[in-house]
């Protein structure tokens, strides 16, 4: 699929905002004090069982669905001659890609909403570290509008994007 001007411009703001900055203040808070912060083997072992299980029940199947669904009215668009047809078409696609990138984006913000109140309840030894955790949440989730701007752009075979 090629990337028109505008939907290339939100992907490159999707990636810097929800992977460079956040992994960027992290280096930068924890190099800046010298921030230490020791989770055992079973916190670790615990947050990792919880995520694939939230993951799993719930965010797997909703997004294979909507990738699915994303497929077929990909094919549907790609055939259709009908504008009509084609506008309902592109209308449902924007949709369903927009509810998938929400539904993928769920996961990380939540995760990092536990955090950033975890972080909170113990504010007086590691303020520090609440004040990334909290930038890093607001990278993600500007990172999450330009993926959902992202998605909204649909390209059809003839090249004009919408």
């Amino acid at each position: 699929m090629k990337y028109s001007k505008r939907k290339l411009t939100f992907f490159i703001f999707e990636v810097l905002f929800s992977v460079v900055i956040p992994i960027l203040i992290g280096i930068l808070s924890c190099m800046d004090k010298g921030l230490k912060v020791r989770i055992g083997a079973y916190g670790i072992t615990l947050a990792i069982i919880l995520f694939y299980v939230i993951k799993k029940l719930f965010i797997n199947k909703r997004v294979e669905n909507l990738k699915g669904f994303t497929v077929h009215l990909k094919s549907e668009l790609a055939i259709e001659t009908d504008a009509v047809k084609i506008n309902n078409i592109r209308r449902a696609l924007a949709k369903a890609q927009v509810f998938e990138v929400i539904a993928t984006a769920i996961t990380p913000i939540g995760l990092l909403s536990v955090f950033l109140l975890v972080s909170k309840s113990i504010e007086a030894g590691i303020a520090h570290l609440s004040g990334a955790v909290g930038l890093i949440l607001l990278s993600v989730i500007i990172g999450t509008v330009f993926a959902v701007l992202n998605a909204s752009v649909i390209r059809c075979g003839n090249g004009d994007a919408q």
